[in-house]
C-alpha cells in the first residue's frame, strides 16, 4: 500500500453528510480525504484533513482548494421540498466550488445532482429517461439542472474532468414502492463516485440507480466513460414494499398537481 502522502488529495464538500457517509470512506485507499463541512460531525473513517465552514466564505473555499488533486462536491440543501431560495442557494455553492476549482487548476470535479434534475420526464413516462434530458420536477431539480450545465461550461472552460451524478434515493431506508425507481445501493453508489474519480478525462452526467431503475434512468453513458454497472438488487421485494400514502415529490404525483405538505 502506497504511503498516504503520496495519495493524490481529494477535497470532500459536505463530507459528513448523509451520502458522504456512505461513497467516502470507500475513497481512503485511494485518496487522502480533506473534508470541507459546516458540521464536525464524524463517519467511522477519519479524515487526513477538516476544515469547517460554510461556502459562502469564498476565502476559506479557496485556502481549502490549496494544494488539491480532485474535488467532490456534495454539499447542498438536498430537499425536492425546497423553496426557491433554497434551491438556487445550492447553485451558488456549486458555483464556488467551481470558480475555486478553476482557479487552483483542479483536475478532475465530481458534483452530486440529482434525479430530480428530469424528474419531470421520469414522471410524464421517459423510459429510460436519458442523462442528456433536462427537465426538473421540482424547485431542487431546477437548481440540480442549472449546476450541470455550469458543470459543462467548466470543462469548456478548464478542460477539466467533470462528471455530474444524478443520485437517486441514496443513503436512506427504501420504505415506498415509488422510491424503487430510484434507489442506488450502498456499493453502488461509492463505486460510482470512485470510478467517477478516477476515469480517463471525461465529461457527462450519470444516472445514479441500481439494478431495478436502471430500466428506468438510462446508465449505459456510466459503462461507457466511467466503467460503471449498477450490481445490486433491492434490499426488499417490490412486492413487499408499500405505496406511498402521498407523492413525495411532482416526480412521482400526476401533472398539474403539487405532491402533499409535510
Amino acid at each position: 500500500m502506497a504511503n498516504r502522502a503520496e495519495l493524490p488529495l481529494l477535497l470532500v464538500t459536505g463530507g459528513f453528510g448523509r451520502v458522504a457517509s456512505v461513497v467516502v470512506p470507500p475513497l481512503a485507499d485511494t485518496f487522502r480525504i480533506h473534508v470541507l463541512d459546516r458540521t464536525e460531525h464524524r463517519f467511522p473513517m477519519e479524515p487526513d484533513q477538516v476544515t469547517t465552514g460554510e461556502l459562502h466564505d469564498l476565502d476559506l473555499v479557496a485556502r481549502a482548494m490549496h494544494g488539491v488533486d480532485a474535488v467532490l462536491h456534495l454539499a447542498a440543501n438536498a430537499s425536492p421540498r425546497s423553496p426557491w431560495s433554497v434551491a438556487m442557494d445550492n447553485l451558488t455553492l456549486a458555483r464556488t466550488v467551481l470558480d475555486a476549482a478553476a482557479a487552483a487548476h483542479v483536475a478532475t470535479v465530481v458534483l452530486a445532482s440529482s434525479v430530480h434534475a428530469a424528474g419531470g420526464a421520469f414522471r410524464d413516462g421517459a423510459r429510460p429517461v436519458d442523462p442528456a434530458t433536462a427537465h426538473p420536477c421540482c424547485a431542487y431539480g431546477v437548481g440540480k439542472a442549472a449546476m450541470e450545465a455550469a458543470a459543462m461550461l467548466h470543462h469548456d472552460l478548464t478542460g477539466a474532468s467533470v462528471s455530474s451524478i444524478r443520485f437517486g434515493l441514496t443513503g436512506w431506508p427504501l420504505t415506498t414502492k415509488e422510491l424503487a425507481d430510484t434507489w442506488l445501493g450502498d456499493q453502488d453508489a461509492a463505486d460510482l463516485v470512485r470510478r467517477a474519480l478516477v476515469a480517463p478525462p471525461h465529461v457527462g452526467t450519470y444516472h445514479g440507480v441500481s439494478r431495478h431503475g436502471s430500466s428506468r434512468w438510462a446508465v449505459g453513458n456510466a459503462a461507457e466513460d466511467l466503467g460503471w454497472r449498477p450490481r445490486q438488487e433491492l434490499p426488499v421485494a417490490l412486492s413487499d414494499l408499500p405505496p406511498a400514502e402521498n407523492a413525495p415529490c411532482r416526480m412521482f404525483a400526476v401533472r398539474g398537481t403539487p405532491p402533499s405538505p409535510g
